[in-house]
């Protein structure tokens, strides 16, 4: 008679959802909708969770910033100013109870009761995802490595991430382990072709077809997560057609690049301006330290070529081209 294997200890079984993270979980995978805005975000495996606390931190640091302190936080320090006011009302009514022949006045306003209350509602709000009230929600897709960020008005995803990532290169302090990138996308749709063309028209409208606009260069960027129902290039020229032919393409350096994501059933779209200043809007790239030898002198990198496996040192810490991850950018005149 075989004997019954033990049972996992409770660490054990802590390690394992660790280490599967929280993107296969069940009844944990929410389907972004259509007419959303949010941001993409790309992760370490398995770092799902801790790459949302990241993001979230500093989209609230860059949120404060451009359009001030959450509903939140103001209505934690409307209802303590409240406090301290009542509390002074407090004390001129005791002195006033000390004289005689003083009118009756209404019954103070118990602010601690009605603040528990607020605190109360926003609490049950904020634990809904789908709430309006939140600022940012995130939102697993159900794809490896990806979570989505829901964004609230007044936040614009791409004004936002352009300042993370601005902030990120200027100052060069380094405050994402896990987070790579960050796409912005403007608004999102059902991945179906008469679905996209209209969000295109939409997104592409303000720039590309205003009135008396100049030419400009631009390149499109589409990238699919688990999705083959389309022809890449048939939906590139597609969109290619909706940007216009006044407009120049330009792969190499484009004033505007077209950012379409499209994962399982859904789609987003953005235009964004100094894509390949900010490596490819990879946060992690912008913070990344030089490869460098402790002397200071740069280390040369190898790399294998055909079958003889020779190798090719470079200088300055660049990598050959055919080392270089190949980015899915493409657009046609």
């Amino acid at each position: 008679m075989s004997k019954r294997p033990a049972p996992e200890s409770v660490h054990a079984r802590a390690a394992k959802r660790a280490f599967r993270g929280t993107s296969h979980r069940p009844g944990k995978n929410f389907a972004v909708e259509p007419g959303w805005s949010g941001i993409l975000v790309t992760c370490t495996l398995g770092k799902e969770t801790f790459a949302r606390r990241e993001v979230f931190n500093l989209l609230n640091e860059a949120a404060d910033e451009l359009y001030g302190a959450e509903k939140w936080e103001r209505a934690k320090e409307r209802a303590g100013e409240e406090q301290e006011g009542d509390g002074e009302d407090a004390e001129t009514s005791e002195a006033a109870a000390i004289t005689p022949a003083t009118p009756a006045t209404p019954a103070p306003r118990d602010v601690e009761s009605d603040f528990s209350a607020e605190l109360a509602s926003l609490q049950a709000t904020s634990k809904d995802p789908r709430h309006p009230a939140r600022r940012f929600a995130g939102f697993n897709v159900g794809i490896s490595c990806v979570i989505f960020v829901r964004t609230q008005a007044p936040v614009d995803p791409v004004q936002i991430v352009s300042k993370v990532l601005k902030d990120a290169r200027d100052t060069g302090v380094k405050k994402t382990r896990h987070c790579n990138r960050l796409s912005p996308l403007t608004k999102t749709c059902l991945a179906v072709m008469q679905d996209i063309e209209a969000l295109a028209a939409e997104i592409l409208a303000p720039i590309f077809h205003a009135p008396d606009a100049p030419q400009h260069t631009y390149a499109i960027l589409l990238k699919m997560r688990d999705n083959d129902k389309f022809d890449r290039m048939k939906l590139i020229e597609r969109i290619a057609t909706i940007v216009g032919p006044h407009h120049k393409v330009d792969l190499t350096n484009p004033r505007y690049t077209v950012i379409v994501e499209v994962f399982k059933m859904v789609a987003g779209m953005s235009v964004v301006t100094e894509y390949n200043e900010l490596k490819k809007f990879n946060i992690f790239e912008l913070t990344a330290e030089p490869d460098v030898e402790r002397k200071g002198k740069p280390r040369a990198k190898k790399q294998l070529q055909g079958k003889n496996e020779r190798a090719v040192e470079t200088q300055d810490g660049e990598r050959p081209a055919e080392a270089q991850s190949s980015e899915s950018t493409s657009a046609v005149e």
